[in-house]
């Protein structure tokens, strides 16, 4: 959360937005994809490229589920389902906030599949 609101200096977006994020709802709004660039890059997920990195999210997860065998394998099996956001076009290509828009939207979309349930889950 910490990383989102720093992000929000950047990329600003409304209350109603960050609310609808919370809920795993994610706006179409430039601002809002921008901001979760913002957030990817910090946390590593983003290439300068502009690419979802797959093997920092599973560094991630590892930390993470160091104590969980089952949900690190599962959260690896949810990046590689998303790593394919890769192979869809960007408009925005290095600058990342439309890839990070596809990355969000296929986590959220997949991740009951793995298994996780993302009302327990905050941005």
């Amino acid at each position: 959360m910490q990383q989102g609101m720093l992000c929000n200096n950047e990329h600003p977006i409304t209350p109603e937005q960050m609310v609808m994020l919370q809920r795993h709802k994610i706006p179409e709004s430039e601002n809002v994809k921008c901001l979760l660039a913002c957030v990817y890059k910090k946390a590593q997920w983003l290439t300068n490229s502009g690419t979802f990195d797959v093997d920092k999210a599973k560094d991630l997860a590892k930390e993470e589920f160091a104590n969980d065998a089952t949900k690190l394998e599962n959260a690896n099996k949810l990046f590689d389902e998303c790593k394919s956001v890769n192979d869809k076009p960007a408009a925005d290509g290095a600058a990342g906030c439309d890839r990070s828009f596809l990355i969000s939207h296929c986590l959220i979309e997949n991740s009951p599949k793995f298994g996780f349930d993302l009302q327990h889950v905050h941005l």
